[in-house]
């Protein structure tokens, strides 16, 4: 099985080329999805046990370029009050998400192509006491923006105070 001596390289070098991650991402091998999925499991016991950790969602804007039929603030969508939240509103709510227990917060973008928020959203981590991190979702499939991401909160993380 060759997923799987790919999926143990990538857990022992905790690190993963973009063509690896295509090759996860598109296997139909049953097998191999399981072994994956054992691994994850086994990683996230070992981190993280059996306690319930909770992220603070941000929704940063309603304002959304593409016209999904179920959605609710698809771009098309009539009588929707339309807003961006600005960095004070940001900064603002994670300390009120802070007060409230989170430790981790997850921005959500509608209408962004790129990951450069993410430089805003690194520095309103530092500045948000006990803040652990950000996360970005691919919930359009966008896998090509995971690197960049990466890139740019592993520099984050570097030049941290």
């Amino acid at each position: 099985m060759m997923l799987k001596s790919t999926i143990d390289h990538i857990a022992l070098h905790r690190d993963i080329a973009l063509e690896e991650l295509a090759a996860i991402l598109s296997t139909d091998d049953h097998e191999a999805i399981q072994y994956l999925y054992q691994r994850a499991h086994d990683e996230a016991q070992r981190v993280y046990g059996n306690k319930i950790f909770m992220r603070g969602l941000i929704e940063l804007s309603n304002h959304c370029k593409n016209d999904c039929l179920y959605c609710g603030i698809r771009r098309s969508q009539q009588g929707v009050s339309r807003y961006r939240l600005t960095q004070e509103q940001i900064l603002d709510c994670c300390a009120q998400g802070h007060d409230l227990g989170f430790r981790t917060f997850g921005g959500a973008y509608y209408d962004v192509d790129t990951p450069d928020s993410t430089y805003d959203w690194n520095r309103l981590c530092r500045e948000t006491p006990n803040c652990l991190g950000v996360m970005y979702t691919t919930w359009q499939r966008k896998y090509a923006l995971l690197a960049p991401f990466g890139k740019i909160v592993s520099a984050a993380e570097v030049t941290a105070p």
